[in-house]
């Protein structure tokens, strides 16, 4: 996910689990293969395994093309079959199989970053301390029947 500031723009790896609703961020100054495949990688560790069905949205970092048929991107594909996840991406217009992770785009908009500009601009550290603020959600989407 990506949030834009007038300093810049900040990206958000974003791991949520289907069913339990665990939801694990972290957030990176680019957006990049090495910085997706990073984030999955700590997801990972956080959670203790990974889900054996994964659902994307059409990302390039996953998905290359779709016509005639989907082609995937070769890294990303070696890197699920290392770890043993089958991808699962969404169908293009399909906005139901997206609805569980694009409100945690609003949510964090404005619950965590309405007055971030001032913070994010005072140092260096700032990637740090946002990874390291533990990202407690007391939202909808803490249960496992907030969305349909």
């Amino acid at each position: 996910m990506e949030w834009r500031f007038p300093f810049g723009v900040l990206y958000g790896f974003v791991y949520l689990l289907a069913y339990s609703r665990y939801l694990f961020v972290h957030f990176y100054p680019r957006h990049s293969l090495e910085f997706f495949l990073d984030g999955h990688l700590r997801a990972f560790q956080e959670i203790g395994g990974l889900a054996h069905r994964h659902r994307y949205d059409n990302l390039k970092s996953v998905v290359l093309k779709r016509t005639p048929e989907i082609t995937f991107n070769p890294q990303f594909l070696e890197f699920s079959r290392h770890y043993g996840f089958s991808i699962h991406p969404c169908t293009p217009g399909r906005a139901n199989e997206k609805q569980i992770v694009y409100p945690l785009g609003y949510l964090f908009g404005s619950r965590f970053f309405d007055d971030a500009t001032e913070y994010f601009s005072t140092g260096i550290g700032f990637l740090k301390e946002l990874n390291a603020a533990g990202w407690e959600l007391d939202s909808p989407l803490a249960s496992p029947h907030g969305l349909r």
